[in-house]
């Protein structure tokens, strides 16, 4: 019925040393390596994220823009009395039929034109 903590003897060994005081062991110490762990590792933490968002930024800016197509545009006829410029006549690849510039697909046959 009775804990076995009672029946344990209560008396502590004397000992030549003073007890150590939980706030250091002198005022000029330095502070416990405990104590700057954590501060260690988030300082390593935000300089990681610096520089992750830096390079980021950096491959952002050196994207090199597509190339254009090889493939050049017909020249464009202008019309003599009024100036502007008209587009080039389309025709069907598989037809030859003339289609107007906005087609997508031929009037006749259906295919769809090359633009």
């Amino acid at each position: 019925s009775l804990l076995t903590t009672a029946l344990l003897p209560t008396a502590v060994p004397a000992s030549s040393e003073p007890p150590i005081s939980p706030a250091g062991a002198a005022k000029g110490a330095l502070p416990s390596l405990t104590f700057l762990v954590p501060w260690i590792v988030a300082a390593i933490g935000v300089v990681l994220l610096a520089l992750g968002g830096f390079m980021v930024i950096q491959m952002r800016r050196s994207v090199v823009a597509p190339a254009r197509s090889r493939r050049h545009a017909r020249p464009a006829e202008a019309k003599p009395e009024t100036g502007a410029i008209e587009a080039s006549p389309v025709f069907c690849h598989n037809c030859g039929s003339k289609a107007d510039a906005s087609d997508l697909y031929c009037r006749r046959c259906g295919a769809r034109l090359r633009t």
